[in-house]
């Protein structure tokens, strides 16, 4: 991160916007993985929920 902030300083134009598509990468790949997590929570809550009718 410190380095990115670094970057971000600088003034050559290219590091400018090598820094933006990194950040925004950054954010995208956050996003799919907070996504996947709540998927497979979602999936796993379901899986035992099934489990625990049957059971019973």
């Amino acid at each position: 991160i410190t380095y990115f902030l670094s970057i971000r300083k600088n003034n050559d134009s290219h590091l400018r916007g090598t820094y933006a598509n990194l950040l925004a990468k950054l954010i995208q790949t956050t996003f799919h993985l907070l996504t996947l997590s709540s998927l497979l929570n979602s999936f796993n809550n379901y899986f035992i929920n099934q489990c625990f009718i049957f059971t019973n």
